[in-house]
């Protein structure tokens, strides 16, 4: 398995086991989802992109559930169509270089960084490598088509 599965395995496991479901009253379970047999899904609004959407409350039947988690892969030369999120977005990058536009602010991205995207910032993604790029998007609250708005353009570009 590559570092970046192990990686994203990790987190996965992480975030689902510090307390994402229930109250104090509750004691939460743990759910297991190996994200290498989820199936990878495209959408044309967004771009040449796949995305492996392997934690979604909606999908899963994860009521409690507060985020969504998915793995994002921008092939060579692609870019993700800019958009506007009405929720926040964490970004972790398991490989491949690539340059996130925050609003105005650009981000370069590499192997380990992290990002956090506020919500409702106009966001564009793009591979600026020789190779994939690869992250974990978590998006909380949980991801909706209607909470997402495509952009002509980022502000300022």
């Amino acid at each position: 398995m590559n570092s970046y599965l192990r990686n994203a395995a990790a987190l996965s496991v992480l975030a689902i086991l510090t307390g994402c479901f229930g109250g104090p009253e509750q004691r939460p379970q743990a759910v297991i989802r190996d994200f290498t047999q989820a199936p990878v899904l495209k959408n044309p609004l967004l771009g040449d992109v796949k995305l492996i959407s392997f934690l979604d409350p909606v999908r899963d039947h994860l009521a409690d559930l507060p985020h969504s988690m998915l793995v994002v892969e921008v092939p060579v030369g692609g870019r993700m169509a800019a958009r506007r999120l009405k929720l926040s977005e964490t970004v972790v990058v398991f490989s491949g270089f690539g340059r996130l536009t925050v609003d105005r602010q650009i981000i370069l991205l590499k192997h380990g960084k992290a990002v956090f995207i506020p919500a409702n910032a106009v966001q564009h993604t793009e591979n600026t490598g020789t190779e994939p790029l690869i992250y974990l998007s978590v998006i909380a609250p949980s991801y909706r088509d209607d909470l997402a708005e495509f952009v002509p353009k980022i502000p300022g570009k």
